[in-house]
């Protein structure tokens, strides 16, 4: 009983492990302000980056909502809210080394996100550069609009950019339940880089919404490559949001932005060598 009480103890510590290699993490756990920056603080971020956006401040976030009106921390979320077009709001932490070092397994990008809108209204979440609002570029992100259908930014097998649409009847089959946007959700892309270590600026990704796999949406490429950014060069990649439809009307709720990477095979099985000596021990 002992020996299977630790095992389930070790496989516990184990999931928790594999989850826990944090680049990033913001709760939005701060007083009410329309300033995204006012508290973006250590006792806000954490994460292996948390450091290199903190001592950047009060340039942690950028773009046109990072201090604006309708874009604002409420109730410990980041809510926007449309009158006019808010822009892009871009979270400069610098991904592109971790993401694609040639060690990485796995990384995962997520948010906990609900919106309500018109039916022409959207708000999209997705990987950028540096140079501004590259959603249009973007070969690794997402719009939910307000009919409930989602269009997933990926890339074809060249590296160009392309769509895919899901509709609110796939996902309403996949998640066992009717599908409701309004409704707060963790949407979830998880990547694999290519195993080729030149090439780990590109993989396949998965959109997970509640944990569960998106039909239409599993193995898509993403290309983090040259041009991107509309030029030759690699770009500086962070998560990057909100952007807002034209239509009023629409408010996109986010809590819990975070990019983590998924710790290689030999971390979790030093882990298991350990439970293994334990055992050996208490046999002793």
């Amino acid at each position: 009983m002992k020996k299977q009480l630790l095992a389930i103890t070790l496989g516990a510590f184990a999931a928790q492990t594999a989850n826990s290699a944090v680049l990033i993490l913001d709760t939005f756990d701060s007083a009410n302000s329309n300033s995204i920056n006012a508290g973006a603080t250590l006792d806000r971020l954490s994460g292996a980056l948390a450091n290199e956006v903190v001592n950047v401040l009060p340039q942690s976030y950028g773009g046109f909502a990072s201090n604006n009106a309708f874009t604002t921390i409420s109730n410990n979320t980041l809510r926007s809210s449309h009158t006019n077009s808010t822009g892009p709001l871009n979270l400069l932490a610098d991904l592109r080394p971790d993401i694609t070092d040639a060690d990485t397994e796995e990384f995962t990008l997520s948010t906990d996100l609900s919106f309500v809108g018109p039916d022409s209204s959207w708000t999209s979440f997705f990987l950028t550069t540096h140079n501004g609002d590259e959603r249009a570029t973007s070969r690794m992100g997402l719009r939910v609009f307000g009919t409930g259908s989602i269009e997933i930014y990926n890339a074809t097998s060249t590296g160009a950019r392309t769509t895919v649409t899901i509709q609110p009847s796939t996902l309403t089959t996949d998640l066992g339940s009717a599908w409701d946007a309004s409704a707060s959700r963790l949407y979830q892309f998880v990547a694999t880089p290519s195993s080729t270590p030149t090439a780990s600026s590109a993989g396949t990704f998965t959109l997970k919404i509640d944990g569960a796999e998106i039909t239409g949406a599993t193995d898509l490429n993403y290309s983090l490559g040259p041009g991107n950014d509309g030029g030759s060069a690699f770009g500086f990649y962070n998560l990057a949001s909100i952007t807002l439809g034209a239509s009023p009307g629409s408010t996109a709720v986010y809590d819990n932005w975070q990019a983590a990477l998924t710790p290689e095979p030999s971390s979790l099985a030093l882990i298991g060598m350990g439970g293994l000596l334990v055992l050996r021990r208490r046999r002793g």
